[in-house]
């Protein structure tokens, strides 16, 4: 009889499948209809959902969440400046993957051939959003002011020896 009390756990595949799915596709509220209700007030601006602690976080991943967006915010800054020949391609070698040095290289080369003007201001960070991935990376996307225009960066960080290093990056 105590054999039927007893549930099998579930096994460690179906645990990361449902934190995979649960990261990839949050569950939305379901919607009740109800006559004659007030909605609920807007929270305010000066506290938005995401300056607000989740109660489903602890302390120890918002400070990891906290150091992979300055980590972003800095790496992404710097790959961009040396896409526009501001800022010398060899100073990104420890925070990047070879491959992705490569084609810094590469393109900084082009850059600074092309630039025969006057240094202009290095962008401005607007905004910094990042998602941890089920496997500990971290996926961030930076939006850039560069003088007149706004650039999108999305980029791929990778946890290596107590640092993040910046495994892709996408501009556009």
């Amino acid at each position: 009889m105590s054999a039927l009390l007893e549930a099998p756990a579930p096994s460690l595949e179906l645990r990361q499948t449902q934190a995979l799915a649960s990261t990839l596709a949050p569950a939305r509220a379901a919607r009740r209809i109800v006559s004659g209700a007030q909605r609920a007030p807007l929270p305010s601006p000066a506290r938005s959902a995401s300056s607000a602690p989740s109660p489903s976080r602890s302390a120890g991943e918002d400070d990891a969440s906290a150091e992979a967006s300055r980590a972003a915010r800095v790496l992404i800054t710097a790959a961009v400046e040396v896409l526009l020949g501001l800022r010398a391609p060899n100073q990104l070698d420890r925070w990047t993957e070879p491959d992705l040095m490569d084609a810094l290289m590469r393109r900084a080369g082009l850059a600074q051939r092309r630039s025969g003007e006057a240094r202009r201001r290095g962008p401005v960070v607007r905004s910094v959003h990042t998602q941890p991935t089920a496997n500990g990376d971290c996926e961030a996307t930076v939006l850039l002011e560069c003088g007149d225009r706004v650039r999108a960066a999305a980029a791929r960080l990778i946890p290596r020896r107590e640092k993040w290093v910046l495994a892709s990056l996408e501009v556009i």
